[in-house]
Formats: C-alpha cells, structure tokens, sequence
C-alpha cells in the first residue's frame, strides 16, 4: 500500500512538470518572421505633417542657390507647390517591405541633446536612398529633424541629393549633378518657415 501512494504521488508529480513544462511552449511568444514589418516610411511621415499643419498660414521664405547665385522670395504656404516637394521625399521612402535586409540599422541615445537617433544607411550600391538619418526627442519621440542622401547613376554621370527637414522650421533639398565631360550642377532649395 505504501508503495502504491508513494507510486502514485510520484506519478501525479510527473504530470505536473510535465504539464507545466507543456504549458511554458504554448504561453512562448512566437519569434516575427525576418520578412514581418517595415522600415520607417516618408510617405507616412509626411502624410501625418501635411494633415497636421495643411490649412495653417505660415509665411515662407524661398531661398534657392544655383552654381553659387542666389535668390529668395517670400512665401506662404497656400503658394508652394507642395506636390514637388512631397514627390522628392515620397521617392526617398524605405516603409516598403521589400527593402527589409537592405538597408543596416542602427539607433543610439543622444543624452546632450535629450536625443534618440535611428540611422538607416544601404548595403547594395544601386539603391536610391543610401542614408537616413531620423532625430526624436527621447521623451515625447516627436521627430526633431530627417536627414536623406540619395545616389543615382545617370548615363552621363551621376545625382546625390541630401534632403533635411526640420517640422514647421526647414526643408531644405539640395540637387548635386556631375557628367563624364566634367559639367557640375549644385543646386540648393530651401524653404524656412517664418
């Protein structure tokens, strides 16, 4: 008799672990897949800006420097043609899930600028965007400002633009071309919010 409840304590003990150990794989959490979620999206981003501050009367200022000359005019924003400023930064957007494994990721905290950063920069040679480079405030992770390089190969030479925004303070797009004869273009366009 004594064997038998010792038997049968034993054999409830083995029940137990093994129902505990049975129900630690199904509460796991399953690990995404590689191939799961985006990169961070302009097209979102500027989606958000444009329904957060379109309507509001912002006097602008146009700076815009070709090979070194320089003119400006001011603005508002009811006058810019905002569907070319959208379509130079909607071409720069990574939130595909095709560009997931292209590009390197990194993000670090900035503590003398009260700073978190995400930085993107592309591991193949032939993609447009070559870095982005994203500044939130670490408390309220509202975006500070968005940085963008972009490279493309052109039959006669090659473009790299750099693209900075700072909300409702700068954009700014700046246009580099160079040819095989040696012509060079450097154009700066930039708009400050007033």
């Amino acid at each position: 008799m004594l064997f038998k409840s010792r038997f049968s304590v034993l054999l409830v003990s083995i029940l137990f672990i093994v129902a505990a150990c049975g129900n630690k794989k199904q509460k796991e959490t399953p690990q995404p897949d590689a191939s799961e979620g985006t990169y961070f999206s302009i097209r979102q981003f500027v989606s958000d800006q444009w329904e957060t501050f379109h309507g509001q009367p912002f006097a602008i200022a146009k700076i815009v420097t070709l090979n070194g000359k320089t003119d400006s005019i001011m603005t508002n924003a009811d006058k810019l043609d905002w569907g070319s400023i959208f379509k130079i930064f909607f071409a720069t957007d990574i939130g595909d899930p095709k560009f997931l494994g292209k590009y390197d990721f990194s993000q670090f905290a900035d503590d003398a600028t009260a700073s978190n950063n995400f930085y993107y920069e592309a591991k193949e040679p032939d993609l447009f965007t070559r870095k982005l480079h994203i500044i939130s405030d670490d408390v309220t992770n509202k975006i500070k400002s968005i940085y963008i390089e972009t490279e493309q190969k052109t039959k006669w030479g090659s473009r790299i633009q750099r693209l900075f925004y700072i909300p409702v303070k700068t954009i700014s797009i700046q246009e580099f071309e160079s040819t095989t004869t040696g012509d060079k273009k450097e154009l700066r366009v930039e708009y400050r919010f007033m």
